[in-house]
């Protein structure tokens, strides 16, 4: 008798533990960085810019990122162009939103990968996109490394980006880097 009240006591303890990670309001800690992937053409193929100062926090039980764009955005040589393109002085972040409740949380010491629907507003327009994410727990930290997704930058009212006959193909991916949740 007294091993089964251990049990059940262990059992309770485990899903209250589950109530207070889904419940638990999450925001980032520190900042995050992402990588962008593009293709210009013609010749020069692949390259990379980032965006730095990611920050994340939870609100009416989603999760909102949001990086700002005039002090987070490197893109190397394009990087002039790109911000004018952009015009991230009236379009000044960048933002995903992630329903809380559609995201898998891994237990401690554990990784998660899975697929989930938000909504990326870009240029000031909102559209749906796919994020592939991976998260791994540690404690009261989710780390997100290695999550991505692409989305074409046209389809958000940006004209296509060409300098000196040299293109960025409007398909671009976005990758994190790193990026750590924090349960408040």
């Amino acid at each position: 008798m007294h091993r089964r009240s251990r049990t059940a006591s262990s059992v309770a303890a485990v899903l209250l533990s589950f109530a207070f990670i889904a419940h638990a309001d999450l925001q980032s800690a520190g900042k995050g960085e992402v990588k962008i992937e593009a293709v210009a053409k013609p010749a020069l193929g692949k390259f990379s810019g980032s965006l730095d100062d990611i920050t994340a926090k939870e609100k009416d039980g989603k999760l909102v990122f949001v990086a700002d764009l005039p002090r987070g955005l490197k893109m190397g040589m394009r990087d002039s162009h790109t911000r004018e393109a952009f015009r991230t002085k009236k379009h000044k972040s960048v933002q995903l939103v992630v329903d809380k409740s559609k995201l898998k949380f891994p237990e401690d010491k554990q990784t998660v990968e899975s697929d989930v629907q938000g909504e990326l507003t870009l240029h000031g327009v909102t559209k749906p996109v796919t994020v592939k994410y991976r998260a791994k727990r540690t404690g009261s930290d989710y780390h997100l490394g290695g999550s991505s997704f692409s989305f074409n930058y046209t389809d958000f009212g940006v004209e296509k980006i060409c300098k000196l006959a040299v293109c960025v193909e409007p398909l671009v991916t976005i990758r994190v880097q790193h990026l750590k949740l924090r349960q408040k």
